[in-house]
């Protein structure tokens, strides 16, 4: 079950978004920003105060100014957007140092933004990471762990984790109740380790890990839905609601809602 927020601190709603980057907007873009305004109507509709984007989220090149104006419009319920915006190219993939991501909150007029430290191996960009944590850290409860960097505690083939940059203790001795974990395409079982159990690991002692990837990479068709909740130790991702059609002239794109305190 879902974890009660005694804190009081969102998130208490949260959306997750997600669709398929394989499909073009009117402008030849495969970002959200063409359809951001009615994904945060629908988000606000159902009284979301956070909203988690799948990354790759908004292209620079777009004709849609991104300011704190354009991110929380109208909406009375949404606190907080987590986003990644960048140059995303219309024949590649951006390597992950262009990119940057950006969590806006409705208290203040710029968001705060840092980047992915790593995607695979490497000691350097573990230590970075591990450095940056408290930059990452909102509310005194909610972390955010980009995409890849949910492997900087490693799973033993022969069972069990290895911790070698104290990231558990880390959780612990801050006391870190949510982490919001945007991803930019589904990972499925690489050489035998499955990244759920990681996310599921992660959630104990109390945690809950949400985490959203974009649709398309041909992997993906081995999910259902694309995002995963952990709760305390469970897998609660059959918890969220998914909203019917949430945008009629994008049937791909999908938006997630989980209630942290029910």
């Amino acid at each position: 079950m879902p974890i009660k927020n005694s804190q009081g601190l969102y998130p208490r709603r949260l959306a997750h978004i997600s669709h398929n980057y394989n499909q073009r907007d009117k402008c030849g873009l495969w970002d959200y920003s063409e359809s951001y305004s009615e994904i945060l109507a629908r988000c606000d509709s159902e009284q979301c105060d956070t909203v988690v984007f799948a990354l790759y989220t908004w292209d620079t090149k777009s004709r849609i100014a991104k300011t704190h104006a354009t991110i929380f419009g109208n909406s009375a319920h949404v606190r907080r957007v987590l986003l990644e915006a960048g140059d995303l190219p219309a024949d590649a993939f951006p390597k992950i140092e262009d990119l940057t991501v950006e969590v806006w909150q409705r208290e203040a007029t710029m968001p705060i933004v840092f980047q992915q430290r790593f995607s695979g191996g490497g000691q350097t960009g573990r230590s970075h990471l591990i450095a940056d944590l408290p930059e990452r850290l909102f509310d005194r409860t909610t972390l955010v762990i980009i995409c890849g960097e949910s492997g900087i505690v490693r799973e033993k083939r022969a069972g069990g984790f290895r911790d070698d940059f104290g990231f558990m203790n880390w959780l612990d001795a801050n006391g870190v109740l949510f982490i919001l974990n945007p991803i930019h395409d589904f990972m499925g079982i690489s050489h035998g380790i499955d990244m759920r159990n990681k996310r599921k690991h992660y959630s104990c002692g109390g945690r809950t890990v949400f985490s959203v990837w974009n649709q398309g990479n041909g992997r993906d068709a081995e999910v259902s839905v694309p995002w995963t909740v952990f709760c305390d130790g469970k897998d609660v991702t059959n918890t969220v609601r998914e909203l019917v059609n949430p945008i009629a002239e994008r049937p791909d794109l999908r938006i997630g809602v989980f209630d942290v305190t029910s």
